[in-house]
This record gives C-alpha cells, sequence and structure tokens, in this order.
C-alpha cells in the first residue's frame, strides 16, 4: 500500500513538473509577434517576402495553411493561426529532439529553424524573458 501511494506520487510530480515546463502556445505567439514587429506590422513584407506581425515565411505558411494563398497571410487572423500552428510543429519538432521544449528554445527554434533546439540564442533569451513578463 505504502508503495502505490509512493509510486503515484512520484508519477504526480512527474506530471506536474511536465505540466510546467510546458509553453502557453497563445502566450507564445502573442511574445512571438512582439518580438518580430512589436505588434505594429505595417504591411509592408519583411526583407525576405515576410508577410504579417509574425513575420511568417513563404515556406512556412505553405507547410501549415496550403492550398491558401500566401498574400492571405496579410490577415492577422489567418496569420495568427499559421503562428499557432508553427508553434505546436516546432513544440513536435523539439520533443522529437529529445529536448524540453521552454520558451527560449521555441524562440530560438522560430527565427532561427529546429535544428538549434540544443543551442541557446540570444534572441530565444528576450522572447523568453517576454515570456515570463506576460504572466
Amino acid at each position: 500500500m505504502i508503495r502505490c501511494s509512493l509510486i503515484l506520487c512520484g508519477i504526480s510530480l512527474v506530471a506536474a513538473a511536465q505540466l510546467r515546463a510546458q509553453v502557453d502556445v497563445e502566450r507564445m505567439v502573442d511574445v512571438l509577434a512582439m518580438k518580430e514587429t512589436g505588434t505594429r506590422w505595417t504591411g509592408q513584407p519583411g526583407p525576405v517576402g515576410e508577410l504579417s506581425a509574425w513575420q511568417i515565411t513563404e515556406p512556412v505558411w505553405r507547410e501549415h495553411m496550403a492550398p491558401r494563398p500566401f498574400e492571405e497571410a496579410r490577415d492577422p487572423a489567418l496569420a495568427r493561426a499559421c503562428a499557432v500552428q508553427h508553434v505546436r510543429w516546432i513544440i513536435a519538432q523539439i520533443a522529437r529532439r529529445g529536448q524540453e521544449a521552454t520558451p527560449e528554445r521555441v524562440a530560438t527554434c522560430w527565427h532561427f529553424g529546429p535544428g538549434h533546439a540544443r543551442q541557446a540564442s540570444r534572441w530565444g533569451a528576450d522572447v523568453a524573458n517576454l515570456y515570463e513578463e506576460r504572466r
């Protein structure tokens, strides 16, 4: 009986730690827009043709929003939907690499690609700070 209680307690602690480690996707999407454009996107494409407050590239759009044309990334609601899907995809990519999906790691992968899941970045740290400030 005591052994079962200890096992259940251990499982509960592990589950609680995993829940704390999870990234709030909606909050992450908000802070990514803040970092990318200050949420004040002017409607002009970014340096390599990115659109929206999230500076979504055409390949990312095609991955998550096909068959909608990339020009629809100008619509804030559709761009946000793409950003949410992309953050979820990044979290899955990080998990496949055996890493914990932290706000800093998700932001680093957003900016540099999922191959950077094991690397720290100033960009990711800045986003992680914004993420924590928005609690």
